[in-house]
């Protein structure tokens, strides 16, 4: 099958945190299980919907945090031992309202290290 992304895609595990209208001022903690320079793969228990649009603080190995606006492209509901948890993807948008330029100089030094290691 044909890949239609637009970025590479890397599979890093960062630990992120955000508020959606709906959490009722509650700080939900995820986990991004993969980046790229366009979006994000994240996992929560906080359930997401197509469409949501809210900040999302994404913690740097090196202790950075950076704040992006995300959209809500999909949702996928998981049942893991009786909890439900949700996977979502997440991309980030246009604006440079909060850190994407940071995000962006984040994203290019990890997939330089990437190929770097390939090589």
């Amino acid at each position: 099958m044909l890949d239609k992304r637009r970025c590479h895609r890397l599979r890093i595990e960062l630990p992120v945190n955000f508020k959606t209208s709906e959490s009722t001022g509650k700080t939900a903690l995820a986990t991004a299980l993969d980046v790229s320079g366009l979006g994000l793969r994240i996992s929560t228990k906080e359930k997401l919907n197509v469409e949501d649009i809210f900040p999302l603080q994404i913690k740097t190995p090196d202790n950075k945090k950076i704040r992006v606006e995300v959209k809500v492209m999909w949702v996928e509901e998981l049942s893991i031992q009786g909890s439900k948890e949700y996977l979502a993807g997440v991309q980030i948008m246009d604006d440079m309202f909060f850190d994407e330029s940071a995000f962006v100089k984040f994203f290019a030094t990890q997939i330089l290290d990437y190929f770097k290691r390939k090589a």
